[in-house]
């Protein structure tokens, strides 16, 4: 992936798109580079190579929802309470763990800790089971949330909720009962949690509104800050790097005391899951079957408030986009650059110079995403398309 301050434009960028328009709701990579989304109309896409190329299945079967990694195995459920598990992203097949559980009916979050353990989320109560969802049971006692909207687990002990009444709800097992404890005052509604370890934590959601806790959960702090954004989703790092996505999509780099704006990358709506293999690789997914990612943790940023600006000295023009035989380049300036093109992951495949206009052969390329940079003007992000 380009990196720098000349590709402010290339830190996020879009992935090609499956054969779905469909609402992709949740995504999970591992380190490896294999990994699953999951959307509306029981949506299942795989990939083994970080998404340079997605397969998948498709029907008009109940939504899938919300998806779960348990070390390197993938969990998924759908809306009406049924629960899968992935293995094997190369062939996209899945085996049935439980057929739709009633009490889980519109399920939307899930988060299994191996075979047998793990939390459900479904119309805004809580279930755990213990035994791979043969039986499971009510989170429920005084204080226990019944508006959740996203949940996370640090431990089959501990965990956490975040509520549409803006609150963050602590949640104790302790010998098969459990107990809740409001651990921060009302708000906007917060949409996503997610921690970096056992002790840093964020929360998220309307307004750009921001919780922390370095205790574990014990306390949470305001670090929300001012954008007409909401945000739907959250992943923290230890050290302090934060990344968050919605309307918009934001990074921080010391804890959410302050927040830099990065740009949408084309057709994204909304960023409705995020998802990090590691403080570079990252992935959103959204509305209308968008799948985006980034291999720079996103870039640096623009301070909020800050516009992008474009100097329309430097402006340039690269078509078609989707290509098949060639691209044509055009510089506004007219003046001699070197050029390269270069895959997702930051491997330049061609290079050569331009002066004013250039055409590149690109029929012998594999299809897929590809940036190209010319000098030290920003990457552009283009696809190569199959031949007819």
């Amino acid at each position: 992936m380009i990196t720098g301050t000349d590709s402010l434009k290339a830190q996020w960028v879009q992935q090609p798109q499956f054969h779905t328009g469909n609402t992709l709701f949740d995504v999970r990579v591992l380190p490896d580079g294999s990994g699953i989304v999951v959307g509306e109309g029981n949506v299942l896409l795989c990939t083994l190579n970080e998404g340079d190329t997605w397969t998948g299945t498709g029907s008009s079967a109940p939504d899938l929802t919300t998806a779960s990694l348990a070390e390197d195995i993938f969990y998924f459920a759908n809306r009406q309470g049924a629960i899968f598990r992935e293995t094997n992203p190369g062939t996209c097949d899945n085996e049935l763990v439980a057929a739709a559980v009633p009490v889980l009916n519109t399920m939307t979050d899930l988060q299994m800790f191996d075979a047998n353990e793990g939390y459900a989320l479904a119309g805004g109560a809580l279930r755990y089971t213990n035994n791979g969802w043969a039986g499971s049971t009510a989170v429920s006692n005084i204080g226990c949330p019944l508006d959740a909207l996203a949940i996370w687990f640090v431990s089959p002990e501990l965990g956490f909720a975040a509520t549409a009444a803006g609150r963050v709800v602590q949640i104790r097992l302790n010998s098969g009962t459990f107990f809740c404890e409001n651990k921060s005052g009302t708000g906007p509604a917060l949409r996503g949690l997610h921690f970096a370890d056992g002790l840093n934590g964020y929360a998220v959601g309307d307004g750009a509104r921001v919780l922390y806790t370095e205790d574990g959960g014990a306390s949470w702090e305001d670090r929300s800050f001012f954008a007409d954004d909401d945000l739907n989703t959250v992943f923290a790092f230890p050290g302090g790097i934060v990344q968050a996505g919605g309307s918009g999509l934001f990074k921080s780099t010391d804890g959410g005391l302050t927040w830099l704006r990065q740009e949408n990358p084309p057709a994204m709506v909304q960023a409705l899951s995020m998802w990090f293999a590691d403080a570079n690789r990252g992935w959103i997914t959204g509305p209308a079957g968008f799948i985006g990612y980034t291999g720079n943790g996103g870039g640096d940023g623009l301070p909020l408030g800050e516009q992008w600006i474009e100097d329309e000295r430097y402006s340039w023009t690269v078509r078609p986009n989707p290509a098949q035989e060639t691209l044509q380049i055009s510089l506004k300036d007219k003046q001699e650059r070197p050029w390269q093109l270069l895959r997702s992951d930051g491997k330049p495949v061609l290079s050569g110079i331009v002066r004013g206009s250039a055409q590149i052969n690109v029929a012998d390329l594999p299809p897929g995403p590809y940036f190209l940079q010319i000098g030290q003007l920003e990457g552009k992000l283009v696809v190569l398309a199959n031949q007819p």
